[in-house]
């Protein structure tokens, strides 16, 4: 058995956060937290606000369920497996059964649009409507939302992977890097742009 810690504040699913809280406390955490799984080849395949903590600090954000994550061996980038996943939040190549460290970039990039407007996404589509949208159409990001976070929102859910290796091609799904410049200030071209 395992014993964990007790999170008064509870998890994320259903809390909505300003941009300044997103950016201040949320993101670097997760930014962080992924960072470490992925360095101990280990893909999270889950991520979503249902399984992230807001620890009793208010100054965390604990990454949890670990149920379906997948560890990469000997030296591999990528898994490939059967489905295990949530679909309202899974990469394109996720859905085909592909998981990479990218994965859970994109699957952070649809968690921070429902935890800024307070709604998934694809919450009102059928499982099999989600699974299409996903794979063939561009992420709809509400005008309101702030343009810093916008792109964000947009480089984490890139579709296009081939060039994921590449680090000097700006068409590329943002990972840990990108997140932690973005959390600095500074500015990246976003991919599709």
């Amino acid at each position: 058995y395992e014993i964990l810690p007790y999170y008064k504040e509870g998890s994320l699913a259903g809390k909505k956060f300003s941009y300044r809280q997103l950016k201040s406390i949320i993101i670097p955490a997760l930014n962080e937290g992924l960072h470490v799984l992925h360095n101990n080849g280990i893909i999270h395949r889950d991520l979503k606000p249902s399984n992230i903590m807001l620890a009793d600090n208010g100054q965390d954000a604990v990454i949890i369920d670990y149920g379906i994550s997948s560890i990469r061996e000997y030296g591999k980038t990528a898994v490939i497996v059967a489905r295990g996943m949530t679909l309202a939040y899974s990469s394109p190549e996720a859905i085909r059964g592909l998981y990479l460290n990218e994965s859970d970039y994109y699957s952070l990039g649809i968690t921070l649009y429902e935890l800024y407007c307070g709604y998934n996404p694809y919450a009102k589509m059928s499982p099999a409507e989600v699974e299409q949208f996903v794979v063939d159409q561009k992420l709809p990001i509400p005008t309101e939302m702030e343009d810093e976070l916008k792109d964000l929102i947009t480089a984490l859910t890139y579709s296009d992977i081939r060039n994921r290796k590449d680090k000097a091609d700006p068409n590329r799904r943002w990972g840990y890097e990108e997140v932690l410049k973005w959390c600095s200030g500074i500015t990246q071209p976003v991919p599709g742009k």
